[in-house]
């Protein structure tokens, strides 16, 4: 098969996805069903009908409802667009040209996907909801345990570990039963990506003497945790972290806004590591001479 014949296909997919990604934007914060009512007009709610084709509807529309000529939101396409562009760019990445299962690829696009929409939900309506956190945080778990390849990195440090006079023996007898030693690196990942959010939140209420972050980023980030695993954590709260203070200051400069949620950071970050984090974490620790080895797969 032709490379680029699964890149084509992966854009049209995503497109599509990216259709169902705006619903899932639009209805989850309001506790609205994701099925029904189809897809319709938020002016005159009149069924988008035929006019319902990914990118391409809104342009023939020319942004505005057929029925009504309310203008529609520029998220529909942006949207559909983020999602067709970053699927096929994410199997040339992960599965082309570093040789990643499709496994992998699968549930490193689930990720990206679900950053989407964590990052317009939480722009437009300052909150994370549950069903979309609680969903990542049981994926992990349930994903490593049947497909323990997903945290093949953090089995590795297991079996560097296992010779620890306390735990030793308990990472061992792990390493030898893989798919519970993967149960185990992913609930690990669960509970740093809580412990950080957790520590910063508590310092950060105590300084500013208000709350310095939702739980909704917490849970977010154990749910990363638990699909990426312990190592990458840091970094993506060190990316989200520099992504919120550059954008939150030309925002700042340009709006004098500074409630700009951390959600979104945080997703930025998940996505960055995704792609480049192992690159990240080696020039890192080359500024210092120092080697390591990969945080991700």
């Amino acid at each position: 098969m032709p490379t680029w014949l699964p890149m084509v296909m992966l854009f049209a997919f995503g497109a599509a996805i990216g259709s169902f990604l705006n619903v899932c934007i639009y209805r989850l914060p309001v506790g609205q069903s994701l099925i029904w009512p189809p897809s319709h007009c938020p002016g005159c709610f009149a069924p988008v009908g035929a006019d319902n084709i990914p990118i391409i509807g809104y342009l023939i529309v020319g942004g505005h409802c057929r029925h009504c000529g309310v203008k529609l939101s520029l998220q529909y396409p942006l949207v559909e667009l983020l999602s067709a562009v970053l699927l096929p760019l994410g199997y040339w990445h992960w599965v082309i040209n570093r040789g990643l299962p499709a496994g992998l690829f699968g549930v490193y696009a689930f990720v990206v996907l679900t950053m989407i929409v964590v990052t317009f939900i939480d722009l437009r309506w300052r909150i994370i909801p549950d069903r979309v956190t609680v969903l990542l945080i049981a994926c992990g778990p349930v994903i490593s345990l049947l497909y323990p390849r997903l945290m093949r990195t953090t089995l590795a440090d297991f079996v560097r570990w296992k010779e620890l006079p306390v735990a030793g023996g308990t990472l061992t007898w792990l390493v030898q039963h893989e798919r519970i030693g993967a149960l185990a690196a992913s609930l690990l990942g669960v509970l740093m990506g809580t412990a950080v959010i957790f520590v910063v939140r508590t310092l950060g209420t105590f300084i500013f003497r208000k709350e310095a972050m939702g739980l909704g980023d917490m849970k977010l980030l154990a749910g990363v945790g638990g699909l990426l695993g312990w190592k990458a954590i840091p970094l993506v709260f060190l990316c989200a972290v520099v992504a919120g203070a550059v954008i939150g200051i030309a925002v700042y400069l340009r709006s004098r806004r500074h409630d700009i949620p951390f959600g979104p950071y945080l997703a930025l970050g998940s996505v960055v590591v995704m792609f480049v984090g192992n690159a990240l974490w080696k020039w890192y620790l080359g500024l210092m001479y120092l080697a390591g080895s990969d945080i991700l797969n």
